[in-house]
């Protein structure tokens, strides 16, 4: 069994999980399942999603995620750019979806949205993903626990829409990337603006940066059940990223039952 268990709290009415009060999405979270000691391995995990930023496409594979030459394009829509054909064909369990809505775009002469910077191009490319993933049930891979389903991780990931909301970008940004993304997803699923408002939401609470040695990011991940981490400025637990997989290990000994967390910034 895995060294953590899963900690659900208790619901409130409306749904709303108790004592939290800020942060009502927020219900769960690891705690140790029995005493770990310093060093051990927590957990190790595959991206539910992961995008490149355009600027380093080809600078780093979009399938094992290792930095250096990726000179391997998708050999239909050209877009993603791998190391190796292993590496290709690994990432077309998911790929092709996306693939094919682009070759529909490129037939009917549209670009593939409006005018975006880095950051919203990441974040469309993850939207994409995580709805082809969802609506046609392409499967996770890696250290999963058994309630995770085949897509139903994501599920438990908080949104934070209604602070979100109350931010000026957050309103503007969906618009514009739900206006990019339902224009051509449309032939495969219906989409529905809630749907991006609340990925948009996931992807701003709960993803990754992917970081070289030389602290340069290149893309962002999301790792669905990493995410169930709480954030703590002492924390027992440290990421380590291998290519795609995210490893978790922890820095101390940790008692049975005592949360197990990572901390969200740097820690000096």
């Amino acid at each position: 069994p895995p060294p953590w268990r899963r900690h659900v709290q208790r619901r409130g009415r409306r749904g709303r999980p108790w004592p939290s009060r800020k942060t009502p999405t927020a219900a769960d979270f690891f705690v140790a399942a029995r005493d770990l000691k310093a060093g051990t391995l927590v957990l190790a995990c595959d991206p539910y999603a992961v995008a490149v930023h355009g600027s380093m496409r080809g600078k780093v594979c979009e399938g094992c995620l290792t930095p250096g030459v990726a000179d391997l394009p998708c050999a239909y829509c050209g877009v993603p750019r791998y190391c190796s054909a292993p590496c290709a064909q690994a990432g077309w369990e998911l790929h092709r979806y996306e693939c094919q809505m682009r070759e529909r775009v490129k037939e009917a002469g549209r670009r593939l949205g409006p005018s975006m910077d880095m950051d919203d191009t990441t974040t469309a490319s993850l939207i994409l993903q995580a709805l082809y993933r969802l609506h046609f049930d392409v499967p996770l891979h890696g250290d999963y626990p058994p309630w995770a389903g085949k897509v139903g991780s994501l599920q438990v990931l908080c949104h934070n829409t209604a602070d979100y909301n109350r931010m000026e970008w957050f309103p503007r940004k969906t618009k514009k990337l739900y206006k990019t993304v339902a224009g051509h997803v449309g032939c495969d699923f219906h989409l529905r603006e809630e749907e991006v408002v609340r990925l948009l939401g996931q992807i701003e609470a709960n993803s990754f940066g992917i970081w070289d040695k030389d602290d340069r990011n290149y893309g962002l991940g999301l790792y669905p059940v990493a995410s169930l981490f709480n954030h703590s400025c002492a924390p027992n637990l440290c990421g380590v990223q291998r290519g795609r997989t995210n490893e978790f290990y922890t820095l101390r000994e940790v008692r049975a039952g005592e949360p197990v967390n990572i901390c969200y910034t740097d820690v000096a």
